[in-house]
Formats: structure tokens, C-alpha cells, sequence
């Protein structure tokens, strides 16, 4: 059964970040400095005095910048008109994934967090591995799960039983996109656990 186009726009609008505030926040500065001009040049034109600075005197100061600025300086507000130029495009260009996991159902759009994933590899590595809640500590990303257990002292964990624990867990889930899960079990115990 294929889902309907209201669950899909769900789950899109739900597992990505909006660009709106970045997109508005560039439009508002790209047409205050239009404004502006528009102004200056309109001022300039009907021979009353400028706001700021005239047009003229605008362009002047621009063609006369390299020859008085020293090169550092320079250097650097090109760098810093770069970095503004590459974040701009990176947020027109790249998704914008938000934290969380879409789970397949036929009926509903769930979706869930990163943090609760891990906690639940986190529960099954724990039950799996035989240790305290404290012993285990996992992260989630969009396409991968990492499970760190810190074994009781002289007890050893057995890691390809915890992976398989979580894994039959995670596919229990139903979770897109699928994260492949890693187990690392620390070479040093904890003590009096």
C-alpha cells in the first residue's frame, strides 16, 4: 500500500530542517541595501544631500581600497565575504536532516529521535551484555548506530552477541533509514559493578 502525498509531506516537513529563517533573514539584508541605493541614487540624482554616502563617493572608495587597505586586512574581509558566500550556498544545497528516524508503517507517519533510539540500543545492549545501565553508552546518527560497553571487571561480553541483539532490535522497528550499528567493548573493566 503506498502511502498518501498529506504522510509523505508529513514525514519530509518532520525529518528535515526548514530554510525559511536563513532565506528571509538573507532577502531582508539583500533588499535593505537595494533600498538603499535606490534611495542614495534618487538623492544623488535630484542634486539633495546623501544619507550615508553618495553612490559617487561609494564607488570611489571601493576602486581606492586596494591601494589603501593593507593586504591583511583585506585578505581577511575576503575571507569572511567567502565563508558567508559557502554557508549560504551549503544551506541552499544541502538537506538539512533533522535528528530523527522515520518508522515504517502503512497507516501513520512515526517518527522518532535519535536519542530515543540510542537509549533503546542502549537497553538491549545492557540486557544483552549483562552489565548496569551505567555501563553502556550509545549514540545515534542518520545511518549509524555505536554501542560502547565498559564490562564488569573479569567478566567478559560476548560482542557479536550485543551486535545482533541491538540489530534484531533496531529491524524489530522498522526504522528508514536502515542504521548499521557498532559495538566496541572497552579493553579495561569497571570495577565493583
Amino acid at each position: 500500500m503506498t502511502e498518501d502525498r498529506r504522510t509523505q509531506r508529513l514525514r519530509r516537513r518532520e525529518t528535515h530542517s526548514s530554510r525559511s529563517v536563513p532565506s528571509v533573514v538573507t532577502a531582508v539584508v539583500v533588499l535593505l541595501v537595494l533600498l538603499w541605493l535606490f534611495l542614495e541614487t534618487a538623492l544623488s540624482v535630484s542634486g539633495a544631500p546623501p544619507l550615508l554616502l553618495s553612490p559617487l563617493t561609494a564607488a570611489q572608495w571601493l576602486a581606492d581600497l586596494p591601494r589603501q587597505a593593507p593586504g591583511a586586512v583585506l585578505a581577511v574581509v575576503g575571507l569572511l565575504v567567502a565563508l558567508v558566500g559557502l554557508l549560504l550556498l551549503a544551506l541552499a544545497i544541502l538537506p538539512g536532516n533533522r535528528p530523527r528516524y522515520v518508522v515504517t508503517d502503512e497507516r501513520n507517519a512515526i517518527i522518532v529521535d535519535y536519542e530515543v533510539v540510542a537509549s533503546a540500543a542502549s537497553r538491549v545492549a545492557r540486557t544483552a551484555a549483562g552489565v548496569s545501565a551505567d555501563q553502556v553508552h550509545s549514540w545515534a546518527s542518520r545511518r549509524a548506530i555505536e554501542v560502547q560497553v565498559h564490562p564488569t571487571s573479569g567478566l567478559p561480553v560476548d560482542e557479536d552477541a550485543v551486535r545482533s541483539a541491538v540489530e534484531r532490535e533496531l529491524a524489530s522497528y522498522g526504522l528508514e533509514p536502515v542504521p548499521t550499528v557498532s559495538v566496541a567493548v572497552a579493553t579495561r573493566g569497571a570495577v565493583g559493578v
